[in-house]
């Protein structure tokens, strides 16, 4: 009788979570959907659903903040990133969009020490360097973007990416020299 009740609560316990996860899939895809229509807040509502029904899904939690984000709500993904930052903290994204979110607020500083943190966290990654750099150079953060083209600028892959963005912040220094070299054709 007891391992009839035992068999019982766990399939009851499995069924709840199955019915929990479809629930939060479900609100995913309607969330996703009304992303791709633009209605990011209303998204943000759908996504914060789903992330409640299944709080360890790090995925679900960056959907709801991204939604908010695009939605233009930035206090209110600065309110709740710190959260995400602590509850995923191998999750990287979340400290993405916190720069990007404070770069937009015009809080460049705050942004920099943001990326600043993300970068000594994941020095290896060439490809997201270089996208931080881009950010910075399009959100007017000179001085982070030449701190990462120092870096980039000893990869083949992103050196003249690099060296332009030297050679803005330096113009008639080796950094232009190089650039031209790198540039010419034979």
């Amino acid at each position: 009788m007891r391992r009839l009740f035992l068999a019982v609560g766990l399939s009851l316990l499995l069924l709840s979570v199955s019915c929990t996860s479809q629930r939060s899939v479900e609100m995913a895809r309607t969330a996703q959907g009304l992303l791709s229509e633009g209605k990011g807040l209303e998204a943000a509502h759908y996504y914060e659903a789903a992330a409640h029904a299944s709080p360890s899904d790090a995925h679900l939690r960056y959907n709801h903040l991204y939604a908010l984000h695009a939605a233009g709500e930035y206090e209110q993904v600065l309110d709740s990133v710190d959260d995400a930052i602590e509850r995923f903290p191998a999750r990287l994204e979340f400290l993405r969009l916190k720069a990007r979110t404070l770069s937009l607020m015009g809080r460049a500083d705050e942004a920099a020490e943001v990326y600043r943190a993300l970068l000594a966290l994941n020095p290896g990654d060439t490809a997201y360097l270089a996208l931080v750099m881009d950010e910075a150079v399009s959100n007017g953060m000179d001085t982070l973007a030449e701190e990462v083209a120092l870096h980039l600028l000893w990869e083949p892959a992103y050196e003249k990416r690099a060296l332009t963005v030297l050679d803005a912040r330096s113009p008639g220094s080796w950094y232009g020299e190089a650039l031209v070299y790198l540039t010419r054709q034979d």
